[in-house]
């Protein structure tokens, strides 16, 4: 149980982050780790699929996207009929997976894809009035999390500075670095995840308890949270959110994680 809020003199707050008051009351646990080839692979050969989404116009069907000319995610063996993941990346967050299959992952291992509202929660791990539930929660670095870190992020000094590591430019292994009090990885950049809610732009300031995301979204758009390793630190705050297409895949910056409840 617990309530999440927006930060009230946070620096650099986006203007899609209405500050306002979420109560949860139904416990739930949530993935340590984003998903990965691995586990995603497992789900692609136990359901049958066999072609990547590329070929496919059914957006239900779209369950993964074959990642190309890039060697971070899986492809499908024909020899051995079977999905397996690139060689020393079965530990990485699956990549180039779209909304639904994302959700259709969760539902097969008998969850669902958290609400903007659990995942915030889980996210800041208990620093509901900081930016980061990582670390004091006032500062993002690249020795914190992978993210675009050219910039770092202070919040005594008002927000980003022009000092900073030199970013990977891709996704890391999962767990890759310190986990918040939670004891959740990767929170905070790697890859952007998927969340259930449809996006507003605007959630408003009105009360809410166990909310579920609106009903619809004016541009068909759903939910990601947490940034991703091309993002600023401002992105990966844990009040950060953004909203993509249900079909996108963005290459290779989308994961996510999944929810069940306790019972």
């Amino acid at each position: 149980d617990g309530k999440t809020e927006g930060l009230p003199k946070e620096p650099r707050r986006l203007y899609n982050e209405t500050r306002h008051r979420v109560t949860i009351t139904k416990s739930f646990q949530i993935g340590v780790y984003e998903v990965t080839n691995a586990q995603y692979a497992k789900f692609l050969n136990d359901t049958g699929v066999k072609e990547d989404g590329r070929s496919t116009s059914t957006q239900v069907e779209l369950l993964y996207a074959s990642s190309g000319s890039y060697d971070w995610g899986l492809h499908y063996d024909a020899e051995a009929k079977k999905w397996v993941p690139v060689s020393g990346y079965e530990n990485f967050p699956v990549v180039f997976v779209n909304w639904y299959g994302a959700s259709e992952f969760a539902q097969w291992a008998g969850g669902s894809l958290p609400t903007e509202a659990q995942w915030e929660y889980a996210c800041r791990g208990g620093k509901d009035d900081l930016p980061f539930g990582i670390g004091d929660g006032k500062h993002l670095d690249g020795s914190m999390a992978n993210y675009r870190c050219n910039q770092a992020y202070d919040y005594d000094k008002g927000g980003t500075s022009a000092t900073g590591d030199k970013p990977l430019g891709k996704t890391v292994e999962v767990g890759s670095y310190q986990p918040n009090a939670y004891g959740l990885y990767d929170m905070h950049g790697n890859v952007s995840e998927w969340c259930s809610d449809y996006f507003v732009y605007d959630l408003g300031k009105t009360e809410a308890t166990d909310p579920t995301g609106p009903e619809s979204s004016s541009d068909d758009k759903v939910t990601a949270r947490g940034g991703n390793f091309d993002l600023s630190p401002v992105q990966c705050r844990s009040a950060a959110r953004e909203g993509y297409s249900p079909v996108a895949t963005e290459g290779q910056k989308f994961g996510f994680r999944i929810v069940k409840p306790v019972e």
